[in-house]
């Protein structure tokens, strides 16, 4: 017979989490792991739970063996238990939100972090109920002692009671002049509104959001909204000296240009009083140097559409790259390409370099990119050049290089969560892309629309449309060639690593890469006639119409449910959705990484309250208020969420996204934005129910989540995957963002003295860059032809100018001293 498996012994793999104690502190054995050892040579994990400790004493300091009994085995380690450590002081490690108060006020400690300091120097954070507060009253104005007592160790800070402001329940009638395309805080629409909250809204009647937060806050809302514009609004109201207007919304700049000058109130003498949006830039700090004026004050508060979270971004035909990569047996076009390939590689042919990419699950796992041939070498070299040609060439380069990498396809390496292409490859699938038309539209007539023939050419990279504005994110895309500073919130301006403000425009890499741009052009890789009529909107025609390839824009715009029904009528198979950006070195130090600037942050549009309304300090602190409270977004029923999402019955619990809990639209408020607006969010929002106006505030991409269709959710979920992973990095989102100010902001707005913002008024090297000369450089680049200028003009007579007999560099010593000189007034 076999002989009987015995334990013969017990044998610690790894040690409790927890080895050193507290007096008072009971024994943990979480973490750790006991084998056991048997007569047959295996081994086998105990389970904690029959496991029998003995040896613990909580009560006596000291070290203690602690013996583990199994059976009639036994093992043992030692843990040691301290002495109990004495409080010898109290420590204000931050201070609360709120320091400063109206007559009436009553204490608000959001913010306030309290340290206790112990007799062997540890120090350890005291929860709010360790503590008492004492000291505060605001009937009297003055400093006030706040007094911290912790088991009678005690410590205090001051804050302030302001008989500037006064803090009532009286109701305010507060006259708020809103302008959003000429209309108000007012129902403007022909035909009555039954809203969700029961009550039937006419033309004049306050809106159902600023009903809400006048019953809350007590204020009586009165609109006084004038004229068709914001900014002919504002003009108006200046020409009166702002009387009649409490609140008056317009561009930061017009907000900061006319609080220099007296006309609005300084926020930041009162920013101790308003503690959400305090809060938001103490964890934001650019935001902060943004808003603030050469004279060091703060004139406005400004709206955020979304924060911190991708704005713009490529996308692409899923469903083309597919095709391409992941048939078995594809039918590639066997016409001749007749196309030129004149883009130049920008990285080696021989390669062999790591990439961390993000798997589907948030995981993170490395991506060897080696390779001894450069895609468009290969491409380039083929001797005969057909659809077919160039896309097994393409299929075979991308199996040899990503075919062991881990990828359940081989189009994840450029659609998926874990892409880890570079710029030449993507150059690459373009070019296959244009030599396979008939290939990629062979499904056209098998959907609804039956009528539908292949087609015999497709446009490969486009704008939205031929608008100026709209080709600048031709430029923005130019991140796919490592330039950093076309999506800047202030001209091309960025930070280098070193924390100096620089601008992409007078940089080799941003050169090169318009040269670039005008090659893609050159090889028809953008529709010939991009730039043709004043708005052809190019973005509806290629997608609707199912043969557009890909773009730069925004994910909501450029995937709604009516592109996709269009599409599929053609071929059911349409996939239109947004991919992570090539991967690129952009350190220049061989690390390759997908990496963005183009993150939500600031926008243009903003409100102040003209200064009349210091007179008055009741109205002053409500004013206030409302204008801190907005950024307040801690529960559904918050002012800040009403504001963005609506009222009671347009919120109906709340959904995850992107890792936090947000407020969920109701199934009726959806339908109803599809009956009023056809699921247009914006303007059934403001329209109707008067929410997420242009005024300052956050309005986070969940609300705009929640109304993609089922592509939109999938591309945007394919890249929070890898932000959430850290292997795509948002500038101002990166971790690095604390550390390295190459990933950090510029302002928005830099406080520029009168003096500089009139010596960069002078400045010539700006012009090629405004809108209306984009379409030359996409065109003819730094040809010097079509109205170009060579790259040699631009900067020695552009950039470099001589002044009198002297030759100046204009770039470095006008624009780019006065903006660091601005950055360094802020700091101080």
């Amino acid at each position: 017979p076999d002989a009987e498996v015995t334990l013969l012994a017990l044998q610690i793999a790894t040690l409790p989490t927890a080895i050193v104690y507290d007096l008072g502190e009971s024994l943990s054995l979480e973490g750790l792991v006991v084998n056991g050892l048997y007569s047959d040579g295996t081994s086998a994990v105990i389970p904690n739970a029959s496991l029998v400790a003995s040896g613990f004493n909580g009560s006596v300091a000291g070290s203690q063996t602690i013996t583990l009994t199994y059976m009639t085995k036994t093992a043992q380690f030692t843990v040691v238990v301290n002495e109990a450590a004495e409080v010898v002081a109290l420590s204000i490690a931050s201070m609360p939100y709120q320091t400063l108060y109206g007559i009436g006020g009553a204490l608000l400690l959001d913010g306030l972090v309290v340290d206790a300091l112990f007799d062997s120097g540890a120090s350890e954070t005291l929860d709010d109920t360790e503590f008492t507060v004492s000291g505060f009253a605001s009937v009297i104005p003055g400093n006030k002692t706040i007094t911290i007592n912790h088991d009678g160790i005690l410590t205090s800070f001051v804050v302030v009671v302001s008989s500037a402001l006064v803090e009532s329940t009286a109701d305010v009638t507060v006259n708020t002049a809103i302008n959003y395309e000429g209309r108000g805080i007012t129902y403007q629409e022909a035909n009555p509104y039954v809203s969700l909250n029961g009550t039937t809204y006419t033309a004049g009647m306050i809106m159902p959001v600023w009903e809400a937060i006048g019953d809350r806050m007590n204020i009586n809302f009165v609109d006084v909204k004038q004229t068709s514009t914001t900014n002919a609004q504002f003009q108006a109201y200046a020409t009166a000296g702002f009387v009649g207007a409490d609140v008056i919304n317009a561009t930061s700049t017009l907000l900061s240009e006319y609080g220099v000058q007296g006309n609005f109130v300084d926020l930041s003498k009162y920013l101790n009083y308003m503690p959400n949006l305090t809060k938001f830039l103490v964890q934001n700090p650019s935001v902060r140097a943004s808003m603030t004026s050469a004279n060091g004050s703060i004139y406005y508060t400004p709206y955020f559409d979304g924060f911190g979270e991708i704005e713009q971004m490529f996308l692409a035909r899923i469903d083309w790259v597919q095709d391409i990569l992941d048939l078995a047996s594809p039918s590639f076009d066997t016409t001749a390409y007749t196309g030129t390939m004149t883009v130049e590689k920008v990285t080696p042919a021989v390669m062999n370099v790591t990439v961390q990419v993000a798997n589907a699950d948030g995981t993170v796992r490395n991506v060897v990119k080696n390779h001894s041939q450069n895609i468009l070498d290969i491409l380039a070299a083929l001797p005969t050049k057909t659809g077919a040609t160039m896309g097994t060439a393409f299929r075979n380069y991308i199996q040899a290089t990503y075919g062991s990498q881990g990828y359940t396809n081989l189009s994840d390496v450029f659609v998926g969560t874990d892409a880890a292409y570079d710029t030449d490859e993507l150059i690459a699938l373009m070019y296959v892309v244009k030599a396979n038309p008939q290939f990629l539209t062979r499904e056209f007539g098998t959907g609804t629309n039956t009528t539908a023939v292949p087609k015999t050419a497709v446009e490969v990279y486009f704008a939205r449309t031929s608008q100026t504005s709209r080709i600048r994110n031709l430029f923005r895309g130019l991140e796919m060639y490592g330039v950093r500073g076309a999506f800047s919130r202030y001209q091309w301006a960025y930070f280098n690593e070193d924390g100096v403000v620089e601008d992409a425009r007078v940089q080799t890499v941003t050169l090169d890469a318009v040269d670039q741009l005008q090659r893609m052009y050159s090889d028809s890789l953008l529709p010939v006639n991009f730039d043709e009529g004043s708005n052809y909107d190019w973005r509806a025609v290629l997608l609707q119409g199912s043969y557009g390839f890909m773009t730069y824009d925004y994910n909501a715009s450029s995937t709604p449910q009516g592109y996709v029904t269009a599409a599929t009528a053609l071929d059911p198979t349409f996939k239109f959705e947004a991919i992570l950006p090539p991967v690129v070195d952009w350190m220049q130090n061989g690390e390759y990484f997908h990496f963005s600037e183009g993150t939500r942050a600031v926008k243009a549009e903003a409100w102040g309250i003209p200064a009349h309304v210091e007179e008055d300090p009741v109205k002053l602190a409500r004013v206030l208020s409302l204008f801190d409270q907005l950024y307040d977004y801690s529960s559904n029923d918050s002012i800040g969420n009403i504001h963005l999402y609506g009222p009671t019955g347009y919120i109906d619990g709340a959904i995850e996204y992107n890792g936090e809990m947000i407020p969920a639209i109701s199934a009726a408020a959806k339908t109803e934005m599809l009956a009023l607006t056809s699921g247009n969010m914006i303007n059934y929002l403001r329209r109707y129910v008067g929410a997420t106006m242009p005024i300052g505030h956050i309005r986070g991409l969940g609300l705009e989540y929640q109304t993609l269709s089922a592509q939109g959710i999938e591309g945007i979920e394919r890249v929070n995957t890898a932000v959430q992973a850290g292997t795509f990095r948002l500038a101002g989102v990166y971790e690095e963002s604390l550390t390295n100010p190459w990933y950090q902001f510029v302002p928005t707005l830099f406080a520029l003295t009168a003096d500089e913002s009139a010596d960069i008024a002078t400045l010539t090297f700006d012009d090629i860059w405004a809108d209306a000369q984009l379409a030359i450089l996409v065109k003819y680049g730094f040809t010097g032809t079509g109205g170009s200028v060579t790259r040699e003009t631009y900067l020695t007579t552009m950039v470099t100018k001589v002044i009198g007999e002297v030759s100046v560099n204009t770039y470095e010593e006008i624009y780019k001293k006065a903006l660091n000189d601005a950055i360094a007034r802020v700091q101080e």
